[in-house]
């Protein structure tokens, strides 16, 4: 006989920044031992079919077929399914296995959920899907308002009739749950403050507003997903994410007297490649080979396709809408150049995620670095440190880590002085503002691109065309690509002496270094200040 099992989910209140307020129904069907069946209820909030994105979820889940990618390793896929595996260390994790809840809540859940139906949840939990199991989780709770910290528990309902709470059973599952505090969206805090200030009608029209905001920011999330699906399943296309770390100060000293010194800053680019047998790609330079703008950015992006495999036709690229990085000109004639210049690629696709909704792979990575250091004891005295640190820091894949040399940088400003422009007017007459430029399409004409102020694949494409008008004389070669620097940069004098003033805590291998540092001027011959080592500290 079949048994149905429904557990009743309700999302977040509207005034929340995880998700609409709706209900969505999941049935976890069990016809026999290895299939189990998910059907999810549609709610209208979450259907983005007008704006032409598919949000069909999973119908039909095999449970205990093997994994199908290559690169989710058998240990990952046992622990997801609660079986017994091996951790990194070496260390048996054993089977997760079924405890009854006795006592474990006010609401009685051990007499109103018998210990039949606890196991069937328990056992369907791990049977599905490891997204599937997220969406669970992360609908199942919420957090309180309030200056606490606590869990707010919401109600799993199983054949309507039985309910039991997630306090014991996601405690099991070892998963934590916190809203960001860092990098939140502008345009969501202050609605929810407005809200949290107006009533009646007006209330009503922000948090529609508010709504309105978070679907748009949805469209680029589900659009990435979908793309990274079809890059999987293809050979031809490639999803590239990519993000600058923030500034790594070099040297990375504990002494209290480094917090008010000027330090060497190290740039990190990460690029993710999101096809089944790629990595991350960490491009490391430090200011005194270059900056961080944009033709820095480009060239480390103009390596990357280069090394691509001459099969790709398709490249598609996410990143955030930075103007002085990802979007502007500079960008736009390298990936124009690399598009008409390559033999096999067809198409490269640049899209801009909702500013405070640019939660990317990359951001993963720089997570997992940040915390590597936190808890090592390695020394970071000098920039290839750095390199030498990223290169063990432990995930699925080790990062690849790329040095970044002055000859690889390239001028692209230069590129659009001599054969482009920048110009503000489409082909047909109307006003482009780049500000609001979300989805930038280059293909085999040079200088001519496509662009869209929002990632709906129904909007139809406008043309910009920003090569400039033939002149008299013999035609330059657009290919020619000039260096943004022949020599090291000079740094900041006073930035110097600090660097100088902090050899006594640096290693002597490394005191050249920082003594061969180019200055506008010679901070060598400046006084080294003994001031912070002496002993009359408190």
């Amino acid at each position: 006989m079949k048994l149905m099992m429904t557990i009743l989910l309700l999302f977040l209140p509207k005034d929340s920044n995880h998700g609409p307020n709706a209900e969505n129904t999941y049935e976890i069907d069990v016809h026999d031992e290895n299939t189990t069946t998910l059907c999810e209820e549609q709610s209208p909030v979450s259907n983005l079919d007008n704006n032409g994105i598919n949000t069909e979820v999973i119908d039909e889940i095999n449970i205990h077929e093997p994994p199908k990618k290559k690169t989710r390793i058998e240990e990952k896929y046992l622990k997801d399914h609660g079986m017994e595996y091996n951790n990194p260390k070496g260390v048996t994790i054993p089977q997760n296995k079924f405890k009854e809840l006795i006592n474990c809540c006010c609401r009685k859940c051990d007499i109103v959920c018998p210990p039949d139906k606890q196991k069937i949840i328990f056992e369907g939990f791990y049977k599905l899907e490891k997204e599937i199991q997220y969406q669970i989780m992360s609908c199942g709770i919420t957090l309180i308002d309030k200056k606490s910290t606590r869990l707010k528990e919401r109600k799993m309902v199983t054949n309507m009739d039985h309910t039991i709470c997630l306090k014991k059973f996601l405690k099991k599952t070892g998963y934590k749950f916190k809203k960001p505090k860092l990098d939140t969206c502008k345009t969501c805090d202050t609605f929810v403050l407005q809200i949290k200030q107006c009533k009646d009608i007006q209330q009503k029209i922000l948090l529609q507003q508010h709504e309105t905001h978070k679907k748009l920011a949805d469209i680029g999330y589900i659009q990435k997903k979908e793309d990274k699906i079809n890059a999987l399943a293809s050979n031809n296309i490639r999803v590239l994410v990519f993000h600058l770390e923030q500034v790594l100060d070099t040297p990375a000293l504990c002494t209290n007297v480094s917090f008010y010194k000027r330090l060497l800053s190290t740039f990190n680019l990460t690029i993710r490649d999101c096809s089944e047998n790629e990595g991350t790609e960490c491009y490391m330079w430090h200011e005194a080979i270059g900056g961080r703008g944009s033709n820095e950015i480009a060239s480390c992006l103009y390596q990357k396709i280069l090394n691509l495999l001459n099969n790709v036709t398709h490249i598609i690229t996410y990143s955030d809408k930075c103007g002085g990085q990802n979007r502007n000109i500079n960008m736009a004639a390298m990936l124009s150049l690399v598009t008409a210049n390559s033999s096999t690629l067809h198409i490269i696709d640049q899209k801009f995620l909702l500013p405070g909704h640019t939660h990317l792979e990359c951001d993963v990575d720089h997570t997992k670095i940040e915390r590597a250091k936190k808890f090592s004891d390695i020394p970071i005295m000098i920039p290839r440190d750095w390199y030498q640190f990223v290169r063990t820091v432990k995930g699925l894949k080790p990062f690849k880590v790329i040095e970044m040399k002055q000859e690889q940088f390239f001028s692209f400003s230069n590129l659009v002085s001599t054969s482009l422009t920048k110009k503000t007017v489409d082909t047909d007459g109307n006003k482009v503002n780049w500000f609001h430029i979300r989805w930038i399409r280059y293909e085999k004409v040079y200088g001519k691109l496509q662009f869209k102020y929002s990632l709906n694949l129904e909007e139809p494409f406008r043309v910009l065309d920003l090569t400039q008008r033939p002149k008299r004389g013999r035609p330059k070669n657009i290919t020619v690509l000039t260096n943004c620097y022949k020599s090291p940069l000079p740094i900041n004098p006073q930035k110097k002496q600090d660097l100088l003033s902090l050899l006594p805590l640096i290693h002597e291998d490394c005191h050249s270094f920082n003594q061969n540092l180019k200055t506008s001027k010679d901070a060598a011959e400046l006084p080294l200040i003994n001031s912070d080592f002496s002993s009359d500290e408190g």
